[in-house]
């Protein structure tokens, strides 16, 4: 996570309670079944009712009004960061919030794919079952309710920051958010779409020019961020060093 959006996550949190909801993708990474995504949708929505617990006094839940802040980290690898034991990680910010939060050690991803993955994760549904298998191709229809149109159903701001064309809105994951910036003007267009990517820093500094602007009404923000992807290539001020020489061997020997 960059420093800045960390220093940021923990300036709004002292002004409120924000539910940091980490997913990784793909082999050895972190999700859970549609089922549970299902039942997390449900509580979401329950927990912004008035006296969804059973209290008839009409009270707000426990969770009603609070901030919701969702990163999704492409393609990473669970047994490269620290909170899942690797002792080489520079992963301090991330391991900060999983060893003050709750950690899922035993979660499966329903398909390693970006697209279809993220599709899960706001519907909790199946991909056969909101239509998109692969990315870039089809798009999630209106049939199922998203996390971002339960939260703007009930007074939230919503956006979203997503740093690869492959989420592009064209493809439906933009439904209940107010804004959704799937912006790509400034990478080279000389490469095919779906290699269009952002850096992180650039979605951090977007997210938090939206946080910034309305502090009136709760969030709920996903920021998304593709720099773990292939082809590994880390900013300067980190070392090349860090796994992704060890990573791309590996990877080139399985599909070759």
């Amino acid at each position: 996570m960059p420093m800045r959006l960390h220093r940021a996550f923990r300036r709004w949190v002292s002004g409120g309670l924000v539910l940091l909801l980490l997913f990784m993708q793909l082999a050895t990474a972190a999700y859970a079944c549609p089922a549970e995504l299902q039942a997390l949708r449900a509580d979401a929505a329950m927990a912004l009712m008035p006296g969804c617990d059973g209290d008839k006094s009409g009270k707000d839940s426990a969770l009603a009004n609070h901030n919701v802040l969702l990163i999704t980290l492409d393609t990473t690898r669970a047994d490269r960061l620290g909170c899942y034991g690797y002792s080489k990680a520079k992963t301090p910010a991330l391991d900060a919030i999983a060893a003050r939060g709750v950690l899922f050690e035993d979660a499966v991803s329903q398909v390693p794919l970006t697209l279809p993955s993220h599709g899960t994760i706001m519907t909790g549904r199946f991909p056969k079952e909101f239509g998109v298998r692969i990315n870039n191709q089809g798009a999630i229809g209106p049939t199922h309710p998203t996390l971002a149109s339960i939260f703007k159903q009930h007074g939230y701001r919503t956006g979203a920051f997503v740093a690869t064309f492959v989420l592009d809105s064209r493809f439906g994951l933009d439904r209940g958010f107010d804004v959704y910036d799937d912006e790509m003007s400034n990478v080279s267009m000389q490469t095919q779409p779906l290699d269009w990517e952002q850096p992180a820093n650039i979605i951090a500094d977007r997210a938090i020019a939206w946080l910034d602007a309305d502090k009136t009404r709760p969030f709920f923000a996903w920021l998304h961020f593709y720099d773990p992807h292939d082809p590994y290539i880390p900013p300067a001020a980190y070392p090349k060093s860090y796994d992704g020489e060890m990573v791309i061997p590996t990877f080139n020997a399985l599909i070759t």
